[in-house]
């Protein structure tokens, strides 16, 4: 068998077999088909399916807790069918389909397509997890626990390699290339689905190589049915008093040294109870958060503009960064005071700061909703009218109120959704009645104007971008002279603008104007900002002069920093102490059970989310980040008191133990 080497201090005494790097490719490309389509899905169904936030919310954290829920099935399959390769090539083609159905559904709008696809998809991705990483562990020689150790260090990095390269890239190909309404989510979806068909011809191609361990029964199998063994028994010979626990009822079918096992194994399941409370948060990086950074300013430079789902994409290498971090800084520097130094005061303080992360988030959310003016009241819609007519003062009626508008003025007013009428008078001008259709939770407007019959109307209507793209238009309202559309020019790339809003990459451009009677000539610039909403006016002296209609988003993205490194130093206080905890505590034989039951927290977790988000529907962004930020703290209580519990119900079961003995 061949063997590679790692160049470098840190693993040149470790010699990989060639197996184990085909694995670790495998997982690095594998992984960036899962978060490359998982970190647009929530863009997706908010900005181009037009699901609202809590919809889009509650169907990315059903497909995500799907994902999580079917590598229990995957694993039963493998340990009791197919085993961990076939499990992988059969899931495998599961998988693929998912991704297909994405690509191809995404070319035509339309809602069942998605759906189907993003279900398919998340039970082929589960399905592989958890036989990837136990076949991998499979090609390490047996006896080398210091490689086996390294190996995983490895198989984690790569998860976290391809995490952040395809959460990065995939925002890129599905906003700046343009193939369906401006946009590409096909290519979004579709260079995912090549990079997993390519991952599958890998995977296959390696046969030859591998280790392939004969399947065995699955623990959790087993497991489950010793359960319902001792429950049967326990109802139908209804004798409490046979046995000090009912679990003691599998017997004869169960020895006594695997019922004592599941007897540790609940223990430490009851231990993990609160933990999905944790993972509800830690989730939403995903959903709410990228919804929240969809209202901010991603500009990094000024040909640059950071897309909402790119953000998240900080936390995998945050992870990579801090673990070592935490083990050669932050654990002996508290060490030294005698913190953080048990598993009980780590889960507790990744409760804690999980909640500081929510916190934050929820206060970034209340200056977001001030610096943006979008926050809309119990009445549901905004209406917004410019006045741009130089020599009228407006009366207008809008909805029984009277207002008086100046010339170039502006009123913004809180209206119920449905049929408005507005009135409009001005000395010399005819009275007009204009009618208007609000949409609940939308900034609607538009500018008055007057025409050649000395009449004044609305010319046309706009509404504010719920994103951070731009939105810009050219407007010649009473038509002094012919031009219809404008050419801006940056970086050598001409662009045309007309009455219909076009969305612009960020930047100065340099304006030109041209008309059947003028040759063409520069008539200004304009900064394009992410989230602006403007229009490009031509007054009748041929000067051009732009209003904006929306102020541009104000709050950059990267004030999301703070919570998303405090929520990467709770999950490394969380995930890597529980599955410590978890492993050093259980028995050998239920060692990959607790594996199963990790998984099952975070679907959990994402139930949570779902029913959050759907059943309290009503409650505002920020209060629902306050609430999660309530829930995590009271989790970690529960989770302190139940450690607790543990320690004392082990010193007990020993001590009954040696009773016995």
């Amino acid at each position: 068998m061949k063997f590679f080497r790692l160049s470098g201090n840190l693993f040149e005494n470790f010699k990989f077999p060639l197996p184990c790097w085909i694995i670790l490719i495998h997982e690095v490309l594998e992984r960036f088909s899962f978060y490359g389509m998982k970190g647009i899905l929530a863009i997706y169904l908010n900005l181009y399916l037009g699901f609202n936030d809590n919809h889009t919310t509650v169907l990315y954290h059903l497909f995500v807790g799907l994902s999580y829920l079917s590598p229990i099935f995957g694993a039963i399959i493998a340990d009791n069918y197919l085993g961990r390769f076939y499990t992988v090539i059969v899931v495998g083609l599961v998988y693929l389909l998912g991704h297909v159905l994405m690509t191809l559904t995404a070319i035509q709008k339309n809602i069942l397509g998605p759906l189907i696809g993003m279900s398919i998809l998340a039970i082929g991705s589960g399905g592989i997890k958890s036989s990837v990483a136990a076949f991998g562990g499979d090609q390490v020689p047996t006896g080398n626990d210091m490689m086996i150790e390294k190996y995983f260090s490895l198989f984690y990095t790569a998860i976290n390699l391809g995490a952040f390269a395809a959460q990065f890239v995939t925002p890129i190909l599905r906003k700046d290339i343009s193939c369906v309404d401006g946009q590409c989510y096909p290519l979004g979806f579709g260079v995912p689905a090549f990079i997993f068909l390519v991952t599958y011809i890998i995977f296959i191609s390696g046969k030859r190589t591998y280790t392939i361990v004969p399947r065995s029964k699955s623990v959790l199998s087993k497991f489950s049915h010793c359960i319902y063994v001792s429950i049967r028994n326990y109802i139908k010979e209804k004798k409490i008093s046979k046995y000090k626990s009912i679990l003691e009822y599998a017997q004869p079918e169960y020895s006594m040294k695997f019922i004592d096992d599941c007897k540790k194994a609940l223990r430490i399941m009851i231990v993990f109870a609160p933990i999905p409370v944790f993972w509800a948060l830690y989730d939403q990086q995903g959903s709410r958060w990228t919804l929240q950074a969809k209202y901010m300013n991603g500009k990094i430079v000024n040909s640059y503009n950071m897309k909402p789902e790119q953000i998240q994409s900080i936390n995998a290498l945050l992870i990579i960064g801090l673990i070592p971090v935490f083990d050669f800084i932050i654990y002996p520097f508290f060490g030294k005071f005698n913190i953080l130094v048990k598993p009980t005061s780590r889960l507790v303080a990744s409760y804690i700061v999980a909640a500081l992360s929510f916190i934050i988030a929820g206060f970034l959310q209340i200056y977001l909703i001030r610096g943006q003016n979008i926050e809309f009241n119990t009445a549901g819609s905004k209406l917004l009218i410019i006045n741009s007519i130089n020599d009228c003062k407006l009366n207008l009626t809008i909805d029984n109120r009277r207002i008086m508008l100046a010339s170039n003025g502006s009123v913004n007013l809180d209206l119920n959704p449905g049929l408005v009428q507005v009135s409009m008078k001005c000395v010399g001008y005819q009275l007009q009645v204009k009618n208007l259709t609000l949409s609940q939770y939308k900034m609607t407007g538009g500018y008055i104007y007057k025409d050649n019959n000395a009449r004044i109307d609305i010319k046309s209507y706009f509404v504010k971008s719920p994103d951070s793209q731009n939105h810009i238009r050219f407007l010649n309202p009473n038509d002094p002279v012919n031009i219809e559309m404008l050419r801006l020019a940056k970086d050598h790339k001409n662009f045309t603008i007309d009455s219909n809003y076009s969305s612009l990459d960020v930047g100065v451009y340099e304006i030109y104007c041209s008309s059947p009677n003028y040759n063409e000539y520069k008539c200004g610039n304009v900064d394009v900002t992410p989230g602006l909403v403007g229009s490009l006016m031509m007054t009748s002296e041929r000067k051009l002069h732009f209003w904006k209609e929306f102020e541009p988003n104000l709050i950059h993205m990267l004030w999301q920093m703070p919570q998303y490194i405090l929520i990467t130093c709770a999950e490394i206080l969380c995930s890597i102490t529980s599955l410590s905890f978890a492993y050093s505590e259980s028995p050998d034989s239920m060692k990959s059970l607790m594996q199963a039951i990790y998984l099952i927290t975070i679907f959990g977790g994402n139930i949570i989310v779902v029913f959050v988000a759907g059943v309290g529907s009503k409650l505002t962004q920020t209060t629902e980040f306050f609430l999660f930020a309530t829930l995590v703290l009271i989790a970690g209580c529960i989770n302190w008191i139940l450690i607790r519990g543990f320690w004392i119900s082990k010193d007990n079961f020993v001590e009954n133990q040696n009773m016995d003995n």
